[in-house]
């Protein structure tokens, strides 16, 4: 989609459920990203390559795919619902955010 773009911040609007395979491969410049409540998906290889330090993601999410987070600088992880609900995502190969400072019950910083 947005392979190798120079994107720096990108925003999904509300009612977006999916995030497709790969959609922002390789943008290595991308640092921001605005999930809203309603994605329930991160493909796989979506953000592979990207330059993201911290991500809020919604508790609505059931499955991040494999290497959705590959070679990112990943640090932090807010996470909208419980800590029950984020050990029961469908995570995939994705030690790099398995390796993230997962915060949860968080709420999304506007």
């Amino acid at each position: 989609m947005f392979y190798e773009s120079g994107l720096e911040s990108v925003t999904f609007a509300d009612g977006a459920s999916v995030i497709p395979d790969g959609a922002f491969r390789g943008c290595d410049d991308l640092e921001t990203v605005y999930l809203p409540d309603t994605i329930e998906r991160i493909g796989d290889r979506a953000f592979y390559y990207c330059d993201i330090e911290s991500i809020y993601i919604p508790a609505g999410v059931r499955e991040i795919g494999d290497y959705a987070f590959y070679e990112c600088d990943l640090e932090t992880v807010r996470f909208g619902g419980s800590e029950a609900e984020w050990v029961s995502i469908d995570m995939g190969n994705n030690y790099a955010i398995r390796n993230a400072f997962v915060i949860c019950n968080c709420r999304r910083e506007e």
